[in-house]
């Protein structure tokens, strides 16, 4: 019922006096403010720490994403660095074959110099 509720909820003073006597009367502004009780101090403690973790995170979060964006503009350059050297590797390669074969033309020369001078 509702007394029951009442008093489950609100227990009675340990003066016997219920608070429909001489406290009803007591203004908000009257009465003492109460200390935070342990539990609360705990509780914002906890807010605190997780608070501070949460900001730690963040920080380190944030310095991993510095590094990961350095990290990508380093293996982007590579990248140019290594096309560039690929590219100026087949022009060699090119000019490489040029270059045998117009060794191979001057050496079959210089060998009909030889039997022509030789005769």
């Amino acid at each position: 019922t509702y007394n029951a509720d009442r008093v489950a909820l609100i227990p009675p003073s340990s003066d016997g006096v219920s608070d429909t006597g001489k406290n009803r009367n007591i203004s908000s502004k009257h009465r003492k403010k109460q200390k935070p009780s342990s539990s609360s101090l705990t509780t914002a403690q906890e807010a605190r720490n997780i608070t501070e973790s949460l900001r730690h995170t963040k920080h380190m979060m944030a310095q991993e994403l510095e590094r990961v964006s350095n990290l990508s503009t380093t293996i982007e350059e590579d990248d140019k660095h290594l096309s560039e050297a690929k590219e100026e590797h087949m022009d060699m390669d090119g000019s490489v074959k040029g270059a045998r074969g117009a060794l191979r033309k001057l050496g079959r020369q210089d060998v009909q110099e030889a039997v022509i001078l030789r005769c």
